[in-house]
């Protein structure tokens, strides 16, 4: 998990200690160092193999590249603030320039961020980002308003708030009000597949299907041609060849079909499921009610078992 704040303003004479959250990692845009005041920072779990990418980051712009191992996140501010030489449209261009360094990945890209440029709007900001976007084939993720404010007793509304990725599948984006910003808190999550449960066909020896005159029949066939005149290896060999082809022909075999192993699977969900079949096996030859009653709380152990072995493989798989 990463949470990204923009337009933060943090100087050299700020105490980092002081910004700093029990459990998290905290990351300044370079600017800090460039030039005194870091306007984007970011907090994300400790121990989750999250590394920062400096070499995919540009010093004067503010922009944090983490690189998982699945996932390469951009986050980035496009202000409005200009030093010597430079313009709004020229350093705006030059964000989007360095954010392309990041477009050659082959993991899944997130770069999102307070771009301050509405798509809806036709200026030069808007037509250079969407000429940037189709050139990398990045797809935009937010729709919209992000920011409202109040200017002269009315509110100005605008989608300035962006997510671009290089494969939108199994991500969900939410807007959230904000109670100490103008802008919506944009939240992009990665849906986490859960293995289902399926099954293969296997065929198994059943036992309960033998009988013992019909392969008495078979050995009869099969060792009437042996000749017993031969020597005692030789027959000997005949006959281990006789019962094999005997057993082949008349063991009892069925299909039967198995679950495949799963994620969600553990010894004590196994053992509550036996309990639970042959409470049910029992119930329905006695149909008593106190042993349908059985059935239904084992279910329910069932399922808060397997719910609780969930949340231990979401908890692991957020930990890669």
């Amino acid at each position: 998990m990463a949470f990204f704040i923009s337009e933060c303003d943090v100087t050299g004479d700020h105490c980092k200690d002081l910004l700093k959250v029990a459990g998290y990692e905290l990351e300044i845009a370079p600017t800090l160092i460039s030039r005194n005041k870091g306007r984007l920072m970011v907090y994300f779990k400790s121990g989750l193999n999250i590394r920062r990418i400096l070499t995919l980051e540009n010093e004067l712009d503010n922009m944090i590249v983490l690189d998982s191992q699945k996932v390469l996140l951009v986050g980035l501010y496009a202000g409005f603030q200009t030093y010597a030489g430079e313009t709004v449209q020229g350093n705006f261009e030059r964000l989007l320039e360095s954010a392309s360094r990041s477009t050659s990945t082959r993991k899944k890209l997130i770069i999102g961020g307070d771009f301050n440029c509405d798509l809806n709007r036709n200026d030069s900001k808007s037509k250079v980002i969407k000429l940037w976007s189709a050139s990398n084939g990045l797809s935009q993720l937010v729709e919209g308003i992000t920011r409202h404010r109040l200017v002269n007793d009315s509110v100005q509304e605008s989608s300035i708030d962006l997510i671009y990725t290089n494969d939108p599948t199994d991500l969900e984006i939410r807007l959230e009000n904000s109670s100490v910003s103008d802008h919506k808190l944009l939240i992009v999550e990665t849906k986490i597949k859960l293995q289902r449960p399926t099954t293969r066909k296997s065929i198994v020896i059943d036992w309960r299907r033998f009988n013992e005159g019909t392969i008495c029949e078979a050995l009869r066939n099969h060792c009437s041609h042996i000749d017993h005149s031969t020597d005692v290896d030789h027959a000997e060999r005949e006959l281990v060849i006789a019962i094999t082809k005997s057993m082949n022909d008349i063991i009892p075999l069925r299909s039967i079909r198995t679950r495949r192993p799963i994620d969600i699977e553990n010894s004590q969900i196994a053992s509550l499921q036996k309990k639970r079949d042959r409470m049910l096996k029992k119930a329905r030859k006695t149909s008593k009610v106190e042993h349908y009653e059985k059935v239904r709380e084992l279910n329910l152990e069932i399922k808060r078992v397997v719910k609780k072995e969930k949340t231990r493989l979401v908890k692991n798989k957020l930990k890669k």
